[in-house]
């Protein structure tokens, strides 16, 4: 820009904002679900009585794994049972061992094992379902293989669950601002979700908006379509990208210029799998872009604007808006007098 001697005189006509996005489909994979086989038959069980014949020396259990709300599925993989004494001889297991001495409800398809002669453990046959409680029982009348006489006096249960739904991340994040006025908000969560029955609500400056909701494109996820993911069993370690694991969502309508927007998921949200639900809620908010304006200092007249300003030779002048503008529509709607070469 050569020196400016003489004031600037700045004529900027009416500005507009326009975004837009293509939208690309993407395919989507699902996991084997231990549950939707059926769960092998126990032998192990088949001779205990009712009422259970509980005569003999006190069998106790030791330990149990997993308990409670596990952070992951990784921590499924594995339902063991610890006993206080051998259940069985330190040899190679034959038929006569098939089954365990626990059961599991819902059923899974899998199979036991043994970890030394004290741990029955049960491996599921492919990954539990999320938002699932499971009980566990090992039953009275459950008898070492080694002792006959050592006896689970009295039925012991315990409980877990596979990971209730949890928002992970979203787009626009929280505190967002000059966001389009009918945004795609993508909700990343921990697990599939289900666009027809996932509780999302949203408001607009305080009132409900009426929303639509679907799986995200790839396009849509950008350069997080790798995550979330699930556990491949086939190949283990590896993510495999799902947009079932998030949600698309946007308003019916052109929300209002510089709208405050909360996106919240209430206690209870739903995963496409289980029967679970959250137990916190989440929410998170993003400022529509404002009307558009000019923000600097020294207006006169705001339409079109105007005003005079000694510059010094090669010193910026900066504009400022409410609003997002394109540098191109800027200068063709700037007037700079005398004529400057920008």
């Amino acid at each position: 820009m050569r020196p400016l001697a003489a004031a600037l005189l700045l004529a900027l006509t009416a500005l507009g904002c326009a975004t837009g996005a293509d939208r690309i489909d993407s395919t989507t994979r699902s996991a084997d679900v231990a549950t939707n086989r059926p769960a092998p038959p126990n032998p192990w069980l088949a001779a205990l009585t009712t009422p259970a014949d509980t005569s003999g020396s006190a069998l106790e259990i030791i330990s149990t794994t997993p308990t409670g709300e596990v952070a992951s599925l990784r921590e499924s993989e594995a339902i063991a049972v610890t006993f206080s004494q051998p259940m069985i001889e330190l040899r190679a297991v034959d038929d006569s061992l098939a089954g365990g001495p626990f059961t599991v409800e819902p059923a899974l398809a899998g199979r036991f094992r043994w970890r030394g002669t004290e741990t029955a453990v049960f491996e599921p046959s492919g990954r539990l379902p999320f938002a699932t409680a499971f009980t566990v029982t090992i039953p009275a009348g459950v008898r070492s293989r080694v002792d006959p006489t050592a006896v689970v006096k009295q039925a012991v249960q315990f409980r877990f669950e596979t990971p209730r739904p949890r928002l992970l991340a979203s787009t626009p994040s929280n505190d967002a601002t000059n966001i389009e006025r009918r945004p795609t908000v993508v909700l990343r969560f921990n697990q599939p979700m289900d666009p027809q029955t996932a509780a999302v609500q949203m408001t607009a400056n305080g009132e409900p908006v009426e929303i639509a909701k679907r799986y995200p494109t790839a396009k849509e996820l950008g350069d997080n379509q790798y995550y979330p993911g699930y556990y491949n069993y086939e190949q283990p370690g590896a993510i495999q990208f799902d947009s079932t694991w998030a949600l698309a969502v946007q308003p019916k309508a052109d929300l209002p210029k510089g709208a405050n927007v909360v996106v919240t998921l209430p206690v209870g949200l739903r995963g496409k799998e289980g029967t679970l639900g959250s137990t916190e809620a989440a929410s998170f908010s993003f400022r529509i872009y404002q009307p558009f304006a000019w923000t600097g200092q020294n207006v006169q007249n705001p339409t079109p604007i105007l005003f005079s300003v000694a510059h010094r030779s090669a010193a910026p002048v900066e504009f400022v808006f409410a609003s997002p503008v394109s540098r191109q529509r800027v200068y063709r709607a700037l007037r700079i007098s005398p004529t400057v070469v920008l």
